[in-house]
């Protein structure tokens, strides 16, 4: 190897000639399955042909923070590989978020919405805290038609938590991300379903997988949500502006 190996061929190398490294990444329940993650991440580097001009210790390292993840890449949306001037970043998808979030038990089931035009959503604070959203088919599902963004998260206890973001929210954070010419292009939706998602497990009792998966997604867009308030325990007298829910 030297410095006209192409990247591709130094890529495999480290993969897959000194296999060792990934292998000792994955979590014990993927070790067995080390070539399939292997050839999922060659092939998703060949389906972006500007991954090539990335150096190789980006691309290796990427591959690696996702098999410490255990999120495999591929068309399931788990990760992505983007490339940023001449380095390859990590960027975790939705899909790879809510994964992250089951594992830890706390949470059953996260789900998280874009809000059309035309379709109805209500909002309702305080003591009962609830969303309703009423789907309109009718609208073209495109980014374009996009108003809000929401995310509950299902709790083993039985509690629900919940955020919302207006577009204008999504798109500040758009704006400042390094990522906003990749996946932020192809995939508007998925990726600020993503957004709400991260800021909504601010309130979660989130697993050291998942607050890492975060961690590496923020610094990989260039970006971190700024702080929203501690949310208010609902018997407290005075109003309460928090988009949670702590149903009993």
């Amino acid at each position: 190897m030297n410095d006209k190996t192409p990247t591709l061929e130094i890529v495999k190398h480290e993969l897959i000639n000194d296999g060792s490294k990934l292998r000792a990444a994955l979590p014990e329940h993927l070790k067995d399955s080390a070539g399939d993650f292997i050839r999922l991440a060659l092939v998703e580097f060949r389906r972006t042909p500007a991954l090539q001009n990335c150096a190789p210790a980006s691309v290796v390292a990427a591959v690696l923070d996702c098999a410490r993840l255990g999120l495999k890449p591929g068309p399931l949306g788990h990760v992505y590989f983007v490339p940023y001037r001449t380095d390859c970043t990590l960027i975790i998808g939705y899909r790879g978020l809510i994964k992250l979030a089951l594992r830890s038990g706390d949470i059953t089931a996260v789900e998280a919405h874009p809000v059309f035009e035309t379709e109805r959503f209500d909002v309702e604070l305080g003591s009962e805290p609830k969303i309703t959203h009423v789907p309109d088919y009718s609208v073209p599902r495109s980014p374009q038609n996009v108003r809000l963004v929401y995310a509950i998260a299902h709790k083993a206890d039985g509690r629900s938590l919940f955020d919302v973001m207006t577009r204008g929210e999504i798109e500040a954070i758009r704006n400042r991300s390094k990522a906003r010419g990749g996946p932020w292009a192809t995939d508007w939706i998925e990726m600020a379903r993503k957004t709400v998602v991260k800021r909504a497990a601010k309130y979660w009792d989130v697993s050291a997988d998942l607050a890492e998966a975060i961690a590496i997604d923020n610094d990989a867009t260039g970006y971190e949500e700024a702080p929203k308030p501690e949310p208010v325990i609902a018997s407290t007298p005075e109003p309460v502006i928090a988009r949670w829910s702590e149903e009993e």
